[in-house]
This record gives structure tokens, sequence and C-alpha cells, in this order.
């Protein structure tokens, strides 16, 4: 796999590879990670099933923004 960007806040970690899929890890206390659980992720995860992610632009503490193409 092949990364084009990524990010991460206080306790976790975005990553988005050139095909356009967004995958995420670490503490998912409060929701962070988006992968609709507060299970904490150890290793990077796929977040939603879309494949139009184009950026991600803010880590913050709890919570990160990525753009999308569509």
């Amino acid at each position: 796999t092949s990364w084009s960007s990524g990010g991460g806040g206080e306790n976790h970690s975005l990553a988005l590879n050139t095909s356009g899929d967004l995958y995420a890890w670490g503490l998912n206390s409060s929701g962070q990670l988006g992968s609709n659980t507060t299970v904490h992720r150890s290793s990077p995860v796929q977040v939603g099933s879309s494949t139009d992610w184009k950026l991600i632009v803010s880590p913050s503490y709890a919570h990160t923004v990525v753009i999308s193409t569509g």
C-alpha cells in the first residue's frame, strides 16, 4: 500500500492511501477514529467504504477533519 497523506491527534492517527481509502488507529474512547465504535485499534483499520477521500487537514486532540472529493 502506498500512502498519500497522514495526520493524528493526541492518541490517534489517520492515513490516506493513494487509492483514496482512509485508515485510522489508536485510542478511540471518544469515537475519534470514525469507525462508529469506541474500540481502540493498535493497527490501521479502514474507516468506512468510501474511496473518495482527498486530504487529511486538521488533526487535533480528539478529532480529525478529512476532505472528500465527492
